[in-house]
């Protein structure tokens, strides 16, 4: 599709998945940013999606209860600011896998579907993949990858109680991700996913991008 992008909220960054009140109440302003712009606009509920990134859905999968705290507010405050009689639904079943595909077909023209793959660094994990043609059809099937590391989770296994100065970070880093890239993104780009050998485009989109601009 052809996309033409109206209007963006200028809208921070937040980190849902630490699961703290700072962090909800934050998520909460982020929210209200959005429907501002949904209203706005005049936006009807049933041309919106609203969804909790695969991350999410991960990580505080280990904290029901802060999760089904997250969801309620998040609920609640929908409900405030949207018209009487209409129902905007909250997705809480976002995998990494089909959260992947919705960056490819997203981020990515359809006509370069059979030549790219893509990589999306979040917070939570890092999930990617290709579509691969179905011989004889018209059709794609995605194929996707993902890891349980991102921007957040990786820098918590790293130093969970950031005591480390900066150069013994450095080199715990080097050595933590050293691990990952041998017993996991290795594994899977050579054995599993050998396809991405065979795309000559990359497409990149999360915590990488801020990562190579910088």
């Amino acid at each position: 599709y052809a996309k033409d992008i109206r209007s963006k909220p200028q809208a921070s960054n937040v980190t849902l998945i630490a699961g703290t009140e700072q962090s909800f109440r934050a998520g909460e302003n982020v929210m209200n940013a959005y429907m501002d712009s949904i209203s706005y606009y005049k936006i009807p509920a049933d041309r919106v999606y609203i969804a909790f990134s695969s991350g999410i859905n991960e990580t505080m999968g280990k904290m029901p209860d802060r999760k089904k705290e997250l969801y309620e507010r998040f609920s609640s405050l929908i409900t405030s600011r949207i018209p009487q009689g209409q129902t905007l639904t909250i997705d809480t079943t976002l995998t990494a896998a089909r959260e992947a595909e919705l960056f490819m077909v997203g981020a990515v023209p359809r006509k370069f579907w059979a030549t790219t793959a893509c990589i999306d660094i979040g917070s939570g994990n890092t999930k990617g993949g290709y579509y691969e043609p179905n011989p004889g059809r018209a059709d794609y099937t995605f194929h996707p990858v993902s890891f349980p590391y991102g921007t957040k989770t990786l820098a918590n296994l790293i130093d969970n109680n950031r005591s480390l100065a900066m150069d013994a970070y450095r080199e715990e880093a080097m050595r933590f991700v050293k691990t990952i890239v041998d017993t996991a993104v290795n594994v899977e780009f050579d054995a599993t996913s050998p396809g991405w050998y065979q795309r000559k485009t990359v497409g990149f989109g999360g915590g990488i991008v801020w990562a190579m601009a910088s």
